[in-house]
């Protein structure tokens, strides 16, 4: 898709999608049938993002080949371990915004640290479930590029 193209498609989807946002302005809280005809404006221009974008960021096979050529000469350990220490900042994100109170700032401190408890039992399934589709992700790309390289 050429970028003028696509410029066009990025500007006129955000004018839909603003459209939506003044039909649904005036009275939010109301479901009339302004409000629901902006809430389909808005539904639309979110779906056509979603297909635009889509569409501009395949990657082709000499692109796919490349990455594959830069990631296979550190190892599937060093990619398992890059993967999971990738995935560590979000995951520490969320035990950070719960203890900081800004969570909700009514509830008293205990629950909110019973909610950290929570996510500290789940931390090891995410990190297992990211190490796991990192060798999943990485046996594929063995098998697909097995007598390239």
């Amino acid at each position: 898709m050429s970028r003028r193209r696509f410029t066009l498609y990025f500007i006129s989807l955000l004018a839909l999608g603003l459209a939506g946002v003044w039909l649904n302005f005036h009275n939010p809280r109301e479901l009339t049938g302004r409000a629901v005809a902006g809430l389909v404006l808005i539904f639309a221009a979110v779906v056509g993002f979603v297909v635009v974008f889509r569409r501009e960021l395949r990657t082709t096979e000499a692109e796919e080949r490349a990455e594959w050529a830069k990631v296979r000469p550190q190892g599937r350990r060093g990619f398992v371990r890059s993967q999971v220490l990738g995935s560590l900042p979000p995951l520490l994100l969320f035990p950070l915004v719960i203890t900081s109170g800004s969570y909700y700032p009514g509830r008293p401190l205990g629950e909110q640290l019973q909610d950290l408890g929570y996510l500290l039992w789940l931390a090891p399934g995410v990190v297992a479930l990211v190490a796991l589709w990192s060798l999943a992700w990485w046996n594929w790309q063995e098998k697909k590029y097995a007598g390239d390289l």
